[in-house]
């Protein structure tokens, strides 16, 4: 159940990271955020909203065929598949 909000997650969290570091208060209100930048930079909302439900079907196919595998070596190489995945589209 983790996997719809989890780009909604990797945002926040990749931000609040992001402002620590770079010595802004994170707790602040702020436009780092992917979905604000993609928005500065030329895409509309809906471009947006369909890059992150594109996003959220990759990863639910790949737990999904994840979880029906029973041979270890498979199930992991889908699941880091799916986290490098995550991290390209998110980050």
């Amino acid at each position: 159940m983790l996997i719809l909000p989890s780009v909604f997650i990797a945002d926040a969290t990749s931000a609040a990271i992001r402002r620590k570091l770079s010595g802004e208060k994170w707790y602040e209100a702020h436009r780092t955020h992917v979905f604000k930048l993609a928005n500065q930079v030329g895409y509309y909302h809906k471009g947006v909203t369909v890059r992150v439900t594109l996003i959220n079907l990759c990863l639910a196919v790949i737990a999904l065929v994840a979880t029906t595998l029973r041979a270890f070596p498979v199930r992991s190489v889908l699941l880091y598949t799916g986290h490098c995945f995550f991290s390209i589209g998110v980050l």
